[in-house]
């Protein structure tokens, strides 16, 4: 790891990606200034060139480490205009992808303890679809978007492999 670097330097012309996992899922971002800003005179904030990741150098990426009052933060920068076009592909992807069907394969093996859903019925992101008993265990399989259940391919009692069908949602 090399010798640690200040804020310009280290950001040179760059947007700095700072995402920190919350309570309510939505990610708190914060800009490298008001991170930096967390930190006090007695102990200031060091910021460290860390290794490339496969495919960062092509992506225009560069990954810092950024140590603010002793709590080290990983930092993800890329040029503002990338991240612009990025974040406007992602959200056309979302709409586009929400009218697509999808279809739920187990994630695991096991077995079918419960169905929460049926062919027709409208479900929300996030709505529990199944019940899958793997190692003893009950997991609850999710709906990935909302829409409707177009067909459920297994019943109760199935034993189910990695892999295998078990909802399509419409």
């Amino acid at each position: 790891m090399a010798d640690a670097v200040t804020a310009a330097d280290a950001m040179d012309g760059m947007t700095p990606l700072i995402r920190v996992a919350t309570e309510t899922d939505e990610p708190l971002e914060l800009t490298m200034d008001e991170l930096l800003a967390l930190s006090d005179d007695r102990d200031p904030a060091t910021i460290r060139p860390l290794d490339l990741r496969a495919g960062d150098r092509a992506a225009g990426i560069r990954r810092w480490e950024v140590v603010v009052d002793g709590w080290r933060f990983e930092v993800m920068s890329e040029d503002a205009r990338r991240a612009r076009l990025r974040d406007r592909a992602r959200k056309g992807g979302a709409s586009a992808g929400s009218h697509s069907r999808v279809t739920v394969r187990a994630q695991i093996p096991g077995r079918i303890t419960r169905l929460f859903v049926q062919a027709g019925e409208g479900v929300e992101q996030g709505a529990p679809l199944l019940g899958v008993e793997a190692m003893k265990m009950e997991n609850e399989v999710r709906s990935p978007r909302a829409g409707t259940i177009g067909r459920v391919l297994v019943s109760a009692g199935d034993r189910v492999e990695l892999g295998q069908e078990l909802v399509v949602v419409e």
